[in-house]
């Protein structure tokens, strides 16, 4: 885990992770810089659970688990930020042409989104739109969404990571449009890297194309 700290230095950095609703692990740092590094262990006497891939893997739809985390940066006298966020951990991989996921054969039954709202065309009218789509799309038997060239709003990866659901990005292809053009050429590149750093978090994405 990498931490950037802006402002004062010797506070103290404290970081704590949760797993259904139980403190699972924790670590406080001395911070004597503004950036560095660290490691958290999460020991199985902590957690409880004897199988990590039935127990705590994340898997959609069927069992979307994350882990809570709390971090807060404290002064000599009082706490002077606290953010909250969350993780998820699975293993997605190609063996003999099969996709697995956390190492187990999985079927990918997909609906082709276009992302597109009645009322608004591509921006949802409301996040509880976001959250309906989803229920929408888990009822019909689908286990993810294929977004039709497409990057959807972070709420809906927000949403589909807790709610569970595999999801695939798309944009259009430029290749026509950037071979004539270095300039355009260079823009779609630090989009594409502006893409990914963004999404890379959301536990849902399994691919882009």
């Amino acid at each position: 885990m990498i931490i950037v700290l802006g402002g004062e230095k010797d506070h103290v950095f404290e970081t704590e992770i949760f797993f259904e609703g139980l403190s699972i692990a924790s670590i406080a740092i001395n911070t004597k810089s503004l950036k560095g590094s660290f490691k958290i262990l999460l020991q199985d006497t902590a957690h409880r659970h004897w199988n990590f891939y039935e127990d705590m893997a994340w898997s959609p739809p069927e069992n979307p688990r994350l882990f809570a985390v709390h971090f807060s940066l404290k002064g000599s006298h009082s706490v002077t930020d606290e953010v909250q966020s969350y993780f998820g951990m699975r293993k997605i991989s190609i063996e003999n042409g099969i996709f697995m996921l956390n190492n187990r054969p999985y079927f990918q039954r997909l609906v082709l989104d276009q992302g597109y709202w009645p009322e608004s065309l591509m921006t949802a009218p409301s996040d509880d739109s976001f959250v309906e789509d989803i229920k929408l799309v888990k009822a019909m038997g689908f286990n993810g969404v294929r977004k039709h060239q497409k990057v959807e709003d972070p709420r809906f990866l927000f949403h589909a990571d807790k709610m569970g659901g595999c999801w695939f990005g798309g944009v259009r292809l430029v290749q026509r449009i950037t071979i004539r053009s270095p300039m355009l050429q260079e823009c779609t590149r630090n989009g594409w890297m502006f893409l990914y750093v963004t999404i890379i978090i959301h536990v849902l994405l399994f691919g882009l194309h």
